[in-house]
């Protein structure tokens, strides 16, 4: 069984969505949340990541979503290390 067995077999995803993931480019920005959208990053399979700790990162749309700021901060860090994988599995640029 390979790392990302299990996630090549969700019908979104597959061999070719695997490689695209992995092929991605993506700039991190921000400073101590960043760590959370690595991992997140990581554990996908994107293989470079750019980091940008002194660039804001983009808005979290759904902020309102969360009471605790803890739990905001890791919303949005998951959040934003989904828009880039979304991206390379619909063939858009994220």
């Amino acid at each position: 069984m390979d790392r990302f067995e299990r996630q090549r077999r969700l019908p979104g995803v597959g061999d070719a969505g695997q490689r695209r993931i992995g092929a991605l480019d993506v700039r991190v920005r921000g400073g101590e949340d960043s760590l959370v959208e690595l991992l997140y990053l990581h554990r996908a399979g994107v293989e470079r990541v750019t980091l940008s700790p002194t660039e804001l990162p983009p808005a979290f749309a759904h902020a309102e979503a969360f009471d605790d700021p803890v739990c905001r901060r890791l919303g949005a860090a998951a959040w934003r290390a989904t828009l880039p994988i979304m991206g390379a599995l619909s063939g858009s640029d994220p």
